[in-house]
């Protein structure tokens, strides 16, 4: 929660500051375009598959790290016959999975039909960045 709140502080605070918002503005920016405008943004995709009337562009990221995760431990001792007890912590290592998905579904030309995205905001971050600078300059 402390993090969360640091990070959205610090996002406000900074000018340029990549969001949701923006990557949903891009990618709406983008939709009607060919393809061809997505790879100019986003650069060339992870993959492609055909469906019924068009096709399916991917672009994925993924990344593994490590965070600290505290976890509290009852400790139990004695002291002679006096039965003790106390609290203590130890931080293992817990790995997380980070991934950005990006999906641009074309119709039979080429042009974007929709589009969807998941992930989080860490990986997708260059996606968001290149996506606004999109927008920004279709709206100058």
């Amino acid at each position: 929660m402390k993090k969360t709140l640091i990070c959205l502080l610090v996002c406000f605070s900074l000018a340029g500051c990549a969001t949701w918002g923006q990557m949903e503005n891009g990618n709406n920016a983008i939709k009607g375009q060919f393809i061809e405008t997505a790879f100019d943004v986003l650069g060339y995709p992870s993959g492609k598959q055909k469906v019924e009337n068009g096709t399916v562009y991917f672009w994925s990221v993924f990344s593994t790290r490590s965070i600290l995760i505290p976890q509290p431990v009852t400790t139990y001792g004695f002291k002679g016959t006096t039965s003790l007890f106390g609290t203590t912590s130890y931080n293992p290592y817990v790995p997380v999975l980070d991934n950005c998905l990006i999906n641009m579904i074309t119709y039979h030309n080429g042009r974007i039909k929709t589009w969807e995205t998941q992930g989080n905001h860490e990986e997708c971050q260059h996606a968001i960045e290149r996506l606004n600078k999109y927008y920004k300059q279709q709206n100058i």
